[in-house]
């Protein structure tokens, strides 16, 4: 679980790198019962909101507020289920909204009826769950808006072997809920080398290839399947990776990225999977 956890606390670590980006999403895609909300949970971090629902009132009460006064980098929602299960209108202007704020930024809005303006454009991670099937369930919907290419998406399933050690944990009573506090960083600037940049920009167009071989089966309305494929150029990709490996660097409390972060790095993004190649773990 250790390489899961650690993705979700440099995304949570990218809110303080200072550069014109939106800080990283994440978002966790597994079968039921593979701890994915749990694992969301444990941390406890400054300048997030942890939520199990997004609709209307909690964006205007909580998240613009927060968000006016520059103490917002992250949203925590571990299971998306109940923010979907409101009236489509509802779910759609909520994923408009979240979809703008993951990357371009929000500077002036109109939601739900109520505008809101800020000093300047204000972006913000988003961090969450969900299962194989519902994840599908959303594919094209999110697709066809971009929703999907904004989150480094983590598919993840348990080995045999990780089955039996954890009813093993199970049947001894023994329950991992240690809770990890994270501390406020100081903002800063973070330098990648040209030489690393040109790794990475290899790396991303590897992975890109990858995502573009996703695609799902639906019915329309004569009643026949069509494919929907994901193309994906990597671009958005690329910058988050970038993000990535900065907030490596960052967590070493250091502010130049080196060869030694890219070896934690390529273990890390292994876990950088789509549904149909999870990661066994």
């Amino acid at each position: 679980m250790e390489g899961l956890e650690r993705l979700i606390e440099l995304s949570l670590i990218s809110g303080y790198v200072k550069d014109d980006t939106a800080p990283l999403s994440l978002i966790l895609i597994s079968y039921p019962e593979t701890a994915k909300t749990s694992m969301i949970l444990k941390f406890m971090c400054p300048h997030t909101i942890e939520t199990t629902d997004l609709s209307a009132k909690p964006i205007s009460d909580f998240v613009v507020p927060e968000l006016r006064s520059d103490r917002l980098h992250h949203i925590l929602i571990p299971d998306m289920t109940k923010m979907l299960a409101h009236r489509e209108t509802t779910v759609k202007s909520t994923i408009g909204f979240l979809n703008a704020l993951m990357e371009e930024g929000i500077k002036k809005n109109l939601f739900f009826g109520q505008s809101f303006e800020f000093d300047e454009r204000k972006k913000c991670g988003l961090i969450t769950a969900m299962t194989f099937d519902f994840y599908y369930k959303m594919f094209r919907k999110w697709y066809e808006i971009g929703f999907l290419t904004r989150f480094l998406p983590v598919s993840f399933k348990y080995s045999n072997q990780t089955v039996i050690d954890i009813h093993k944990t199970i049947m001894n009573n023994v329950i991992y809920d240690e809770i990890i506090k994270m501390k406020k960083i100081a903002k800063k600037h973070i330098k990648i080398p040209a030489d690393i940049g040109d790794w990475i920009s290899i790396k991303s167009q590897d992975i890109a290839e990858q995502q573009s071989n996703e695609s799902i089966r639906i019915k329309v309305q004569s009643g026949k399947q069509k494919r929907i494929k994901m193309e994906v150029y990597g671009f958005r990709l690329h910058k988050q990776l970038r993000k990535l490996i900065k907030s490596i660097a960052l967590s070493n409390k250091e502010t130049v990225v080196t060869w030694k972060h890219i070896a934690e790095f390529k273990g890390l993004i292994d876990y950088i999977r789509m549904p149909k190649n999870p990661k066994v773990i």
